[in-house]
């Protein structure tokens, strides 16, 4: 894989992702949707990841030293810089209600600054005749100053991806206190494209050291990099495309600060919400959202997810899916005489999967629901 085959190998996996990295960004710019601002935010991390990419394209093709490539080739690597923190802000988009840009957020943009400032000094303003001298000889930056910006650069990359990663499980968190089914809403392709860009990061790490020990590169673990690279845009893009925007998700205000609610009122709306379950049975339905409900008790959708945590200790989604087991568990024993299949029981409980049914009805009860027959 080190000689000619994986240089080619190398070469066709870097130019399809830099074409389809443009592609999306443009697409997405173009696309009308009903949330623009993740998509602004997306196009943006797909165009700075696009730059440096498409570097190493040209640069792979023998021809980044041409006119008018060569007045451009240098300034991609600054742009490494901003993968962490676009990715950062477009997971915080899909996963925050009504999330705005505030000015703390130009600290994100110091570290790229400060690299594309010293690039420009070093090389980017250059004349073309130097700019080639200076890539052909390694002298753009001393091997010490590779490794620090190698560590820098690897260092935040890996720090952004624990903060999407800690964003997610927030969110992830937030909407079991407004959703009652959440297998469509908790962005899984998020986790993986995350591990995917994790896997780049490692591989990218790999091959830096590797560099720095030995002074030359190793084209098998770039192209494991890129093609990790390549698997994560895949999915982050077409998956993105059928993100809607955020209904329920991470409040940037804590929950229940200045509630107004007293022991008494809790006490009263807890009545009437188990009023309503009882008679009602709100929790048949698959669809069924805190709003939703709290409409139905008549009770501030803010006060019924502050009286499910405070007083029951449940999320919304732990209230309304133990309902629909202790549901479920009814019509299981009455279907066994009815002859009514485990299918037919999870849908008329409220659930809209038998994978997801078969994991609620272990976690609250201990068994499997052929168990729960069996025993019964």
């Amino acid at each position: 894989m080190e000689g000619t085959a994986g240089y080619s190998v190398l070469t066709l996996i870097s130019g399809a992702t830099w074409i389809q990295l443009v592609f999306f960004a443009f697409f997405l710019l173009i696309r009308k949707t009903e949330n623009p601002v993740s998509n602004r935010r997306l196009a943006a991390f797909l165009a700075a990841e696009s730059i440096p990419i498409g570097n190493l394209t040209l640069q792979l093709l023998g021809i980044w030293s041409r006119p008018p490539f060569i007045q451009i080739f240098g300034f991609g690597e600054s742009f490494v810089f901003l993968w962490g923190p676009l990715l950062y802000l477009y997971t915080k988009s899909i996963t925050h209600k009504e999330y705005r840009l505030r000015p703390s957020a130009a600290l994100h943009v110091i570290p790229f600054a400060v690299h594309l400032c010293l690039m420009s000094a070093r090389f980017n303003l250059r004349p073309a005749a130097e700019k080639r001298v200076l890539t052909e000889t390694y002298g753009i930056l001393s091997l010490n100053e590779y490794r620090i910006q190698s560590v820098i650069m690897q260092g935040l990359i890996l720090a952004y991806i624990l903060l999407c990663l800690r964003e997610l499980a927030r969110y992830r968190r937030d909407i079991r206190d407004s959703m009652s089914t959440i297998d469509r809403h908790n962005l899984s392709w998020l986790v993986v494209v995350l591990f995917g860009y994790a896997a780049h990061w490692t591989l990218d790490t790999v091959y830096y050291v590797y560099h720095s020990l030995t002074g030359t590169g190793s084209r098998g673990i770039a192209i494991a990099a890129m093609a990790a690279a390549l698997f994560s845009i895949q999915i982050l893009f077409f998956k993105s495309m059928r993100q809607p925007a955020v209904e329920f998700g991470v409040e940037e205000k804590p929950k229940y600060v200045g509630s107004a609610l007293t022991e008494e009122q809790k006490k009263r709306y807890l009545e009437q919400l188990e009023r309503v379950m009882r008679e009602q049975k709100p929790h048949l339905d698959p669809m069924l959202t805190l709003p939703a409900l709290a409409a139905r008790a008549h009770i501030p959708p803010r006060y019924l997810s502050q009286i499910l945590n405070e007083s029951l200790n449940q999320s919304f989604f732990d209230y309304v899916n133990r309902r629909r087991i202790e549901e479920s568990k009814r019509m299981l024993l009455a279907g066994k005489e009815q002859g009514k299949s485990v299918l037919e029981v999870l849908l008329e409980a409220g659930f809209n999967s038998k994978s997801v049914f078969n994991t609620a009805f272990k976690r609250y009860t201990g068994m499997t629901p052929t168990d729960f027959l069996r025993s019964g």
